[in-house]
C-alpha cells in the first residue's frame, strides 16, 4: 500500500491515481520537469544573449563614435541596404 501525498488516502501499490482525490504523481512530475525546462531555455536564451548582445552594443556604440569622428553619416538612406 502506498498513501497519497496530496490527501493521505492508502492506495494500491500499482495504482497510478489516487482513488479519493484523482491526484497523479506522475502527473504532478511531469509538469514540474516541462516547467523546468522552459524555465531552463529561457534563462540559457538570456544568458546567450547577455554574452552575446552586450559586445554587440559595445561595439556599435564604438562605432557610431569612430564614424562621427570621421565625419560618416551611417543614418544617411544611401548607405542603408533596404
Amino acid at each position: 500500500m502506498v498513501t497519497c501525498d496530496r490527501c493521505a488516502t492508502e492506495a494500491n501499490e500499482g495504482a497510478s491515481v489516487c482513488p479519493q482525490c484523482g491526484y497523479s504523481a506522475e502527473e504532478e512530475i511531469q509538469k514540474t520537469g516541462t516547467f523546468l525546462l522552459v524555465a531552463g531555455l529561457g534563462i540559457c536564451l538570456t544568458a546567450v544573449g547577455a554574452i552575446v548582445g552586450v559586445p554587440l552594443i559595445y561595439f556599435g556604440i564604438k562605432t557610431r563614435k569612430e564614424a562621427d569622428e570621421y565625419g560618416i553619416d551611417y543614418d544617411a538612406k544611401e548607405y542603408s541596404p533596404w
